[in-house]
């Protein structure tokens, strides 16, 4: 993974950094000094072998091609490849082995930034932090690797690769005490940088650590490099920093005095590096930061870190160009920008709408649907504040219609509780009154204004203080706004609602975006198996999108003259009458007009239950701005774009059950969801025998 193989050195240098409590700034330490190291020319490898909490790779996120490393090995699967070969082949003693087959350069990967001279910066992270990577660590027996598959012999070739290819091979330690802590500060290092924070719980703990990592050393020599961290330099504080100063310098050279190999004289001077309160918001290098700290304490301090390190001076940063001014911003964490619509299904096309207007003005947007606002709504809150984190949204949408009521409310309490009410926006899509409660929410009112007011509104809200550009890509006309739901209803004879329909939003709005956003998209095939819900689906989207359509037609086609008596009443409603049309021309006449989009541009026609095709009631399905549904069993029966109605989930089905036989138990009616393999057809005959409730 490393770009180019530098030249063998063997003569590099392991430094381990260790802290025994966390937020001593170990890390921030490690990745800084990593950096001005390969800035002064060395060859440096950083090892994050933090195994249970791993974090160095956010310092390097900028100049990495994984940023996230959900596909770049590390330490961890380096231990467990040697650890299976030692199960397959016998360890080959205790004592110190062969290179490993695989080379740390085969994991490592190089930081892409111009270093001076030979300078290089290589990191090899904990593992690959996807979802297996807890279980990878939890799971791995360090009592074997030890005891069975010869650790040392292993971890002495992967100590001897590492400095044969790096000057400098810096490690970031586990806190506390534990087995990775050993091999950390025991087993590989010629230095320990020993960091503690000014408490007395930190000092004595790290103390103690480096007493003990001198004991187990064996006579082997390492150096003892003692930093104090977040020094504060407030003149309120110097009593008390002389006192942690006092305090530190002794419980050090107590340590080293009492250990085996250790001397009073090898104790050298505390190094301290200054607080910076900027670095507790995001990971970010001190040769990135701003210009206050670049000038400031902090890099004179890390540098006089790197002294005692390497025994020279750092080179010094240079100018601060755009390359780094680029980088710099990539460290940031970006602030909330982004807009969550929070909307019930029947509004889809509010929503939606709303989304477009937004979008086209290069505003990131991402919609929340609420299925059914009983169902959802003792766990809105969570989930909405959830999705608006994890969406980097900075404004909440809410879609206020009449269906919408009930979820204005929830979501306008939810932000409330969860701290973030200046970030939501009620959007009043239909003239409802909001009530008290809502007096103190931003709001858009949709009504009475034209469209470019709208989008102004919606912007001026989403991004204040913003001028309105012009659009970063057209509008397409297909995005046509709503209809208030209390405006006049259209033409139609579709059958009753069905108000056991449960599920199936995904496919509902599958179904929208083809007819409303595809190009080229107005017919469309609902197909599937007997029973499965083709019919259901079509009246659900006929009377929930409505208020999108002029004319809505019903047309059930198993019995074709019974179909084309449906097709002359919709002719009659239409005016097409007396000689104007005679008798057996009254069909291709009204297929004509619907193409030509007179009287109406946006009709829907559904023929449901066309599985022999439409032989005998139309020669060929109209064109034009319309839309066609057709529900058949085969999907070879009418031309068009296909849409699979697949069986409810097992939760769905017992969903429908609970609302056709509330009485059932829950597990009676898992087992008779299960018995008709989630059929809705079969589930209605369910609850009609065992008398439910079926509306």
């Amino acid at each position: 993974m490393v770009a180019a193989s530098p030249p063998r050195s063997r003569n590099g240098r392991v430094v381990t950094f260790y802290s025994y409590k966390g937020g001593a700034g170990r890390t921030m330490l490690l990745a800084n000094i990593a950096w001005l190291l390969a800035h002064s020319g060395h060859r440096v490898l950083a090892v994050d072998w933090d195994l249970e909490a791993p974090g160095l790779h956010h310092y390097f996120r900028p100049f990495l091609r994984d940023r996230r490393l959900l596909n770049t090995p590390g330490i961890l699967d380096i231990i467990r490849e040697h650890s299976s070969r030692a199960i397959n082949t016998g360890p080959a003693g205790d004592g110190v082995g062969p290179q490993p087959a695989s080379s740390v350069l085969d994991y490592a990967e190089s930081l892409q930034w111009p270093f001076p001279g030979h300078g290089m910066l290589d990191f090899l992270p904990a593992g690959r932090q996807d979802h297996t990577y807890p279980v990878a660590m939890g799971t791995f027996d360090w009592a074997a690797f030890w005891s069975e598959q010869g650790g040392n012999r292993i971890l002495h070739a992967l100590r001897d690769d590492m400095v044969s290819h790096y000057d400098y091979v810096l490690i970031d330690s586990r806190t506390g005490m534990s087995d990775t802590t050993g091999i950390c500060t025991v087993a590989l290092p010629d230095m320990l940088v020993a960091c503690s924070a000014l408490n007395t719980q930190s000092i004595e703990g790290t103390a103690t650590i480096v007493g003990s990592v001198l004991g187990q050393r064996g006579g082997r020599p390492i150096r003892i490099i003692p930093v104090l961290t977040r020094v504060g330099t407030g003149d309120g504080w110097a009593d008390r920093l002389t006192t942690a100063r006092n305090l530190a310098s002794w419980h050090f050279r107590k340590a080293l005095a009492a250990s085996m190999t250790g001397t009073a004289d090898r104790f050298e001077e505390l190094i301290e590096i200054p607080e910076e309160p900027s670095f507790g918001y995001e990971e970010i290098l001190a040769a990135f930061a701003s210009e206050a700290v670049r000038s400031g304490p902090v890099l004179p301090a890390l540098g006089h870190l790197c002294r005692a390190i390497t025994g020279r001076d750092v080179s010094p940063l240079g100018t601060f160009g755009p390359d780094h001014r680029k980088r710099q911003d990539a460290f940031l964490r970006p602030r909330a920008s982004g807009v969550l619509i929070c909307h019930m299904g029947d509004d889809l096309p509010w929503a939606l709408w709303v989304s477009a207007q937004l979008g086209d003005h290069g505003v990131d947007v991402t919609r929340r649907p609420v299925r059914s606002g009983e169902e959802l709504l003792p766990s809105l809150p969570r989930d909405l504040c959830e999705t608006f984190a994890a969406a980097g949204c900075g404004t909440i949408l809410v879609m206020h219609t009449v269906a919408g009521e009930p979820l204005v409310r929830a979501v306008h309490q939810a932000a409330r509780e969860y701290g973030i009410p200046q970030g939501l926006v009620v959007v009043h899509a239909e003239d409802v009154g909001g009530g008290p409660e809502l007096r103190d929410a931003r709001s858009v009112r949709l009504a009475g204004l034209t469209d470019e007011q709208v989008r102004a509104d919606l912007i001026a809200q989403v991004r204040p203080g913003r001028p309105v550009e012009v659009p970063v890509r057209a509008i397409p006309p297909a995005r046509v706004r709503p209809r208030a739901g209390n405006d006049r209803s259209p033409m139609s004879n579709l059958p009753p609602r069905i108000a056991s329909f449960v599920g199936r939003e995904n496919l509902l709005e599958d179904l929208y975006e083809r007819m409303f956003l595809g190009e080229g998209h107005h017919v469309q095939r609902l197909h599937g198996v007997a029973g499965v819900g083709k019919s259901t689906l079509a009246i659900e989207y006929g009377h929930r999108f409505a208020d999108r359509y002029d004319l809505v037609w019903w047309v059930a086609t198993a019995q074709p003259a019974a179909a084309r008596t449906m097709l002359r009443q919709l002719a009659d409603r239409l005016g097409i009458t007396g000689a104007d049309r005679g008798r057996g021309a009254v069909l291709p006449r009204l297929l004509d007009g619907l193409s030509r989009g007179e009287p109406y541009r946006r009709w829907l026609l559904t023929f449901d239950g066309a599985d022999n095709g439409l032989d005998g009631i139309i020669e060929a399905l109209p064109s034009g701005p319309g839309h066609i549904i057709v529900t058949s069993r085969s999907t070879a029966a009418v031309a068009g774009n296909g849409l699979e109605v697949p069986r409810l989930s097992r939760d769905q089905s017992m969903m429908l059950l609970k609302k056709l036989a509330p009485g059932v138990p829950a597990a009676e009616r898992r087992r008779l969801a299960a018995e008709v393999d989630d059929l809705p057809q079969a589930l209605v005959d369910v609850a009609r025998g065992l008398g439910g409730g079926y509306v």
